[in-house]
Order: structure tokens, then C-alpha cells, then sequence
């Protein structure tokens, strides 16, 4: 098991490497594109390694290792340190830093798992009836309205989407905020974001030592945020609206969501969830600042960059 653990860790660097620096030489890509390139670079240790493992067994041997691998982490084993070779070392601070990744984020996402209000009001409807130009032509989600909540809008439910809303933020945000914020989580309802993130954190809990998968994975979370802003952006003709409604929101609703959920011991936890939010809203906003080009079409080249990683990896053990 350490070997297929060392091997999964192997394969996720030179994925996440390869994807990553393509997705740097490509910036004018949409964020669903780069989405899904994220996600094959997941798919490599998620499926690949494992298939490899047990469909090409003799990669394992020493006679591939010497004439053909490409690398192979055994050479780093005849170099010892305390008795132990390299590889195991690398090995064992790698799979600590990919859960030290992972824990840094469970926390919060299960804090906010089990926070999420869960109160079905019809009424809340209202919201959506009141944005007539955004929710055209789109089906109406389910509303969860709650009251005694600070600014609050999001999208929960994995096989039904819902939009959960407060009164508070009708106070904050300003019609044109309000409506490009509710086409933003439309768009998370209408591609069942909830659903994918929660895979994400279950592959991340899967491969829990593997870091170049938790830093993916995360990454790939922001990337369905800045999709569903773009959705927004169209839906309101300006980045402008959006921008003011998640600084506004956010800062009228800073260190109170955890408290105002029922969990008053946790204050420093909602603390450190706030402060992780603040990067990212930052960079969404410093996103929407930026001139965005046409997205182009990446199928060719997403298929052409999965079979080069294939081949790649083939030799890689």
C-alpha cells in the first residue's frame, strides 16, 4: 500500500505540474475549461495509477524500471538518509503536507455542512419573483428564507439544489447587487456545483496524502466560484454589480455566520473561515477587475493533453 500511495503522490506532482503550467500559458481561458482541465489532472491518480497498478503489473519490475521508465522513485531509494532511503522520506513529508492541506480545509467545510439552515419557506420566493430580468427563462430553485441570519446567499443540496437566503441581505445589497448575487448562485444550481464540490472533498478525503490532489482540488472549487461570476456577468450586462454585492455582503456578514448558526463555542474557527474567504473573494473581485478574452474551444486540446499525460505516466513510476 506505502508503494501505490508513493505511486498516486508521483503521478498527481507531474499531472498537477504539466496541467498547471499549460493553464499559465493559456490565461484566456474560460473557467469551465480550466475546470475541467483541472479535473483530469485529478482523474490521473484517482484512475490511472490505480488501473496501471493492477492491469500493467510488470511496470513494477525491475526490468521496466531500468530500460524504460522515464523516472522511477526506486533510484531515489540507493540514496539513504538514517537508514532509510530518499524515497520513503519524500514520501512520508509529502503525505503529511497533503493532509495537513486537507485539514486545513475540512474544518470549515464541515462546519459550514452542518450550519447550513435547512428551513424551506415558500415565501422566499419573493426573491426570485423580484428579479424578473435574471431569472428569465431559467426554472426556479427551491428557497430556503431564514431569519435571525446575517447577509446570507448560497446554494446547498446534492441531488436538489437550493438557494438559501436571508432577509438581512435584501438590507445590504442594492437591486442590481442583489440580482447579479442571485444569478450567481442560480448558476451553481443550474450545473449541480454542490454536487461536484462535495465529490471533491470525497476524493480529497480518499487521497488524503496526496498533496498535489488537495492543492488541485481546492483550486478547482475556486474555478466553479469564477464560472458561476461570468454567468452573473452576462446575466447583468457589468461586472460591476457583483463586485459591490460580494464586498458588501461579505463585510456586513464578517464573523457572525458561525455564531449566528448555533455554534457560539466555534468563534475562532468562523474567524479563520472568514479570513479564507477574504482571499478568496479578493480574488474573484481582482478576477472581475481584469479584462477577460473570448473563451476558446480547449476540446482538442484537453484530449490531446490527457493522452500525452497517459503516455507520460506509463513511463513514470
Amino acid at each position: 500500500m506505502a508503494e501505490q500511495a508513493g505511486a498516486s503522490i508521483l503521478h498527481g506532482l507531474v499531472a498537477a505540474g504539466v496541467v498547471f503550467v499549460l493553464l499559465r500559458l493559456w490565461p484566456g481561458d474560460s473557467p469551465g475549461l480550466r475546470l475541467r482541465f483541472q479535473l483530469l489532472a485529478l482523474a490521473f491518480p484517482a484512475l490511472l495509477t490505480p488501473a496501471l497498478w493492477f492491469l500493467a503489473p510488470w511496470r513494477q519490475g525491475d526490468d521496466f524500471r531500468d530500460l524504460w521508465a522515464i523516472f522511477s522513485s526506486h533510484r531515489l531509494g540507493q540514496l539513504r538518509l538514517l537508514g532509510h532511503g530518499l524515497d520513503s522520506w519524500f514520501g512520508v513529508v509529502l503525505a503529511l503536507a497533503g493532509s495537513a492541506l486537507l485539514l486545513r480545509d475540512l474544518g470549515p467545510f464541515l462546519l459550514e455542512l452542518l450550519g447550513k439552515p435547512n428551513r424551506a419557506d415558500p415565501g422566499g420566493a419573493q426573491l426570485l419573483n423580484a428579479l424578473p430580468a435574471v431569472s428569465a427563462g431559467v426554472e426556479h430553485p427551491r428557497i430556503a428564507w431564514v431569519e435571525g441570519e446575517g447577509p446570507l446567499l448560497l446554494t446547498v443540496g446534492l441531488w436538489r439544489p437550493r438557494i438559501v437566503a436571508s432577509r438581512a441581505l435584501l438590507d445590504c445589497l442594492a437591486p442590481e447587487e442583489l440580482g447579479a448575487a442571485l444569478a450567481h448562485e442560480m448558476a451553481h444550481v443550474t450545473r449541480r456545483d454542490p454536487l461536484l464540490g462535495a465529490g471533491l472533498m470525497g476524493l480529497r478525503l480518499l487521497l488524503f496524502f496526496n498533496p498535489a490532489v488537495q492543492v488541485v482540488a481546492r483550486a478547482a472549487v475556486q474555478e466553479m466560484e469564477c464560472r458561476a461570476d461570468d454567468v452573473a456577468v452576462s446575466a447583468t450586462g457589468s461586472p460591476e454589480p457583483l463586485l459591490r454585492g460580494l464586498r458588501t455582503g461579505f463585510r456586513e456578514g464578517e464573523g457572525r455566520r458561525v455564531t449566528a448558526r448555533g455554534w457560539p463555542g466555534l468563534d475562532g474557527l468562523g474567524r479563520q473561515l472568514d479570513r479564507f474567504r477574504v482571499k478568496a473573494i479578493e480574488a474573484r473581485c481582482q478576477r472581475l477587475m481584469g479584462v477577460r478574452d473570448a473563451p476558446p474551444q480547449g476540446g482538442l486540446r484537453l484530449g490531446l493533453t490527457a493522452a500525452a499525460l497517459a503516455a507520460l505516466l506509463f513511463f513514470v513510476v
